[in-house]
């Protein structure tokens, strides 16, 4: 999944050549079976030290 965006915002905007919007933010997302969303992060990076809310 890609969010799609072509602004400026920091480091965290990817480009992915293999999907239909290239440029855009790339979130992690949890479903239930209902299809209600539960957990939701913004990929930082494999380098990117994050921090969880919970």
């Amino acid at each position: 999944m890609m969010v799609l965006y072509k602004g400026k915002y920091g480091n965290i905007k990817q480009y992915i050549k293999s999907k239909p919007h290239k440029w855009g933010f790339k979130p992690w997302v949890r479903c239930g079976d209902e299809g209600f969303m539960y957990d939701f992060q913004v990929y930082l990076g494999k380098t990117t030290n994050r921090a969880t809310a919970r």
